[in-house]
């Protein structure tokens, strides 16, 4: 069954201008179209694609940003780089007009960052970036096109170092072709080749979100959704962009790189899913809807139970490749735990919870251990008969800041005091990403904060066998890339947990 652009166009009029599909409507689009795949940009399909992505751009930069098919229309349905009142007037002045009601609904929607919905983060981009790939295709003329993803962590990430070094179709100003993926605004070294998670503004990518065998917290673990945000997708934001690009909600979108990026944590949740990790289903979650523009310049209501599955989509897509999880994964089988056990937390020496105050320089803070007799044993061994087999977790709660950091936080367990930090250290635990923390937002600053958590058991055993865990346990705290003073970040408590 062919249903045709004027019939759809017929259905928008009918749903006041915004086409909301019945799922007759949805399961009739799925068999009309075929599945198509998203290539890595690394290979001669994504390729491609990158050169049909590059012309559409070009041709999206021309169009009045009063147009929702314009570049400036699509950025600022992220976030606006003003207040989004302001970023109105400025656009289209006081006249009312269909265009202006689909911005009014539309721009600076992302989430968590509009509201400080963390659960929302992953569907939400999975929305922005289908739509932007249907607006490829029309402005391109190219039906067949599908976005490629940027494939810089995982197996495939070959050859060592080279993988995280921008394409370099993105790096040529003045190309006739590539120019327009071509943004100044990124870090020193990333528009000259040099790898993005290269010290000193560059921290490591990882994995590690998929070792969480739940899309929400669950005991001490913070959950894939809210660790996938923090890395890869934040520490990726902070390595690639500067206070005028990537490393700022306001202007991220602005940069061509920003899509092939989420494409790729799109990816990783569909790897995810794949391997047997379970979204939510409650009510609440899928129902949650909010406006897009489709490749015509229609407004398109979009909600959360339909892009759950990449596979039954209105124009289903699957990836080329997909990701397994990586080693010392917790089980998806393990029992959903509401509790957790705590081990060793942040305390004052008075045992008052204190917030840790983050500056240019390391910070080490000791953590209280809640063991007993863990001097004869050591604090490692000790640990590790306490817990008996359990899941280890470091938990990092209530990451805030004042303005956007502008950079991130390697953390270290029991560091040595001689020991400068890298991340090549076995103490290396992971990277807080500060990527749209303390951001501004319309009448203030965003005041919803951040939980974190990495599975340490590989590494607290690491430390024991190397006598590093003798002691009760430290957290180093180390910046990358240059902060901003005014900022003030923080973390709320940092906790060494099992569950």
């Amino acid at each position: 069954m062919t249903i045709r652009r004027r019939t759809l166009l017929k259905l928008s009029a009918l749903a006041g201008g915004a086409m909301i599909l019945p799922d007759v409507m949805q399961r009739a689009l799925a068999a009309s179209n075929t599945t198509k795949v998203r290539h890595a940009v690394s290979t001669p399909e994504g390729k491609l694609m990158l050169a049909v992505y590059a012309r559409a751009v070009g041709l999206m930069m021309k169009k009045p940003s009063t147009d929702p098919l314009s570049w400036i229309f699509q950025w600022y349905t992220h976030s606006t780089p003003e207040d989004k009142e302001v970023e109105l007037q400025k656009v289209f002045g006081s006249t009312s007009s269909p265009h202006r009601q689909m911005a009014e609904t539309m721009w600076f929607t992302c989430e968590p960052h509009r509201s400080g919905n963390s659960d929302a983060f992953l569907p939400w981009h999975r929305m922005y970036v289908l739509y932007l790939e249907q607006i490829v295709r029309d402005v391109s003329g190219d039906q067949a096109f599908t976005l490629p993803y940027w494939d810089y962590v995982g197996p495939s990430c070959t050859p060592a170092g080279q993988c995280t070094v921008l394409p370099e179709e993105f790096r040529k100003p003045n190309h006739p072709l590539w120019g327009s993926l071509y943004r100044p605004d990124r870090n020193p070294g990333v528009n000259d080749g040099k790898p993005v998670d290269a010290s000193p503004y560059g921290s490591p990518l990882t994995l590690d979100c998929m070792k969480s065998p739940r899309y929400r917290e669950s005991g001490s673990d913070a959950g894939f959704c809210a660790n996938l945000d923090n890395d890869p997708h934040g520490v990726m934001h902070d390595n690639v962009g500067d206070d005028k690009g990537m490393g700022v909600i306001a202007w991220a979108a602005n940069d061509p790189i920003f899509w092939l990026h989420h494409c790729n944590i799109d990816r990783i949740w569909a790897s995810w899913n794949k391997a047997g990790g379970l979204n939510p289903q409650d009510t609440p979650f899928t129902s949650q809807s909010w406006t897009f523009s489709n490749g015509q310049g229609l407004p398109v209501v979009a909600k959360v139970s339909d892009v759950l599955d990449t596979t039954t989509l209105a124009s289903p897509y699957i990836y080329d490749s997909y990701l397994s999880r990586p080693a010392g994964s917790v089980p998806f089988s393990k029992p959903l735990v509401r509790a957790a056990s705590v081990h060793a937390q942040s305390r004052l020496s008075s045992g008052r919870s204190s917030a840790i105050a983050l500056t240019e320089k390391p910070v080490k803070i000791a953590l209280a251990s809640q063991l007993r007799s863990t001097s004869k044993a050591g604090f490692g061994n000790a640990l590790f008969s306490a817990t008996q087999g359990e899941t280890l977790y470091l938990t990092l709660s209530d990451i805030s800041a004042s303005a956007e950091v502008g950079n991130s936080y390697g953390v270290y367990l029991n560091l040595p005091a001689n020991v400068t930090p890298t991340p090549q250290d076995p103490s290396f635990v992971g990277t807080i990403s500060f990527f749209g923390v303390g951001m501004p937002t319309h009448g203030g600053h965003h005041t919803s904060t951040r939980d974190i958590s990495f599975v340490v058991t590989d590494i607290v055993q690491k430390l024991t066998d190397a006598k590093r865990m003798n002691q009760e346990p430290t957290i180093t705290f180390a910046p990358i890339g240059k902060n901003n003073v005014n900022a003030k970040p923080v973390v709320g408590s940092v906790s060494l947990q099992s569950s």
